[in-house]
């Protein structure tokens, strides 16, 4: 069963909405139920208020490269939206869901709570930045039943991270990127006789012309960056490019090259890998 509405509000604004419920295994599931109003006009900004299953993207620049995949966090909560044309405050709280189902999806529930708020700004038509403050948390005992969803050097009580984000057009053809952030973690594991890694970057430049894109940057993120349930994103180290050439317009040249290896806190239970 699944049910949308969208109706306009003068004054107000877009109030829309979602009901889905699935039936699995003699059990109702739920998909994406929510309750939005969005676009209402107040102190000089567009609001929009969420109540129900929403999203939040981790990236608050336009992200330049294609070897990373920074996973979207999806929880079951509220979110509050304010923007004009040159800024945005976000600030929400829920439960995390995950996507499941082989044919038809719906969103189970995940133990998991997230906590966060963003800022993003442009400034001209050259430099976009962003910051961050997100926390997630989780219970011992939601962690033990729990194995496959927080792994060994993810078992984290809760994380707090703050991250700043840049993106500057240097030139038309060139693009410069930049994160960093600090965390401070909680584990379930007490004491732990490896070294913690609170803090993480990334750094990268863009190059593109019609006939020539080259991307190269360079990661060190720590275990505790962004340790959404169901993803794995940090725990890494290392450089990486990549080059497309198109001498003719029916033909593409490309060739990459990473170095990254992982286990930063060189936790005694994990392998650690290299790859070239």
């Amino acid at each position: 069963m699944a049910f949308h509405f969208r109706n306009f509000i003068p004054n107000l604004g877009l109030l829309s909405g979602s009901l889905e419920s699935y039936g699995r295994e003699g059990r109702f599931q739920t998909g994406d139920n929510y309750l939005q109003l969005g676009g209402l006009p107040w102190s000089g900004m567009r609001w929009t208020f969420t109540g129900g299953d929403f999203r939040v993207f981790p990236n608050l620049v336009e992200f330049p490269f294609t070897n990373v995949f920074y996973p979207e966090l999806a929880a079951r909560g509220f979110k509050v939206e304010a923007s004009n044309t040159n800024r945005r405050y976000t600030f929400y709280f829920g439960g995390e869901t995950l996507l499941e189902g082989p044919r038809v999806p719906f969103r189970i529930g995940v133990p998991q709570r997230a906590l966060g708020a963003s800022v993003e700004q442009k400034i001209g038509g050259r430099l976009q930045l962003g910051a961050r403050f997100l926390r997630l948390s989780s219970g011992e005992k939601s962690i033990a039943q729990n194995p496959f969803l927080f792994p060994f050097n993810r078992e984290f009580l809760s994380v707090n991270s703050v991250a700043v984000q840049s993106l500057y057009s240097l030139a038309s053809r060139l693009r410069l990127y930049g994160e960093m952030s600090a965390s401070a973690a909680e584990r379930s594991e007490k004491p732990h006789s490896y070294a913690e890694t609170p803090l993480s970057s990334f750094l990268g430049a863009v190059w593109e012309s019609s006939t020539l894109l080259i991307r190269a940057n360079y990661a060190y993120q720590g275990a505790s960056y962004l340790p959404v349930v169901g993803y794995f994103l940090g725990d890494r180290r290392g450089p990486f490019g990549e080059v497309r050439y198109r001498p003719f317009r029916r033909l593409d040249l490309f060739g990459s090259s990473s170095r990254y290896t992982n286990n930063l806190e060189n936790d005694p239970r994990l392998p650690t890998f290299r790859s070239t």
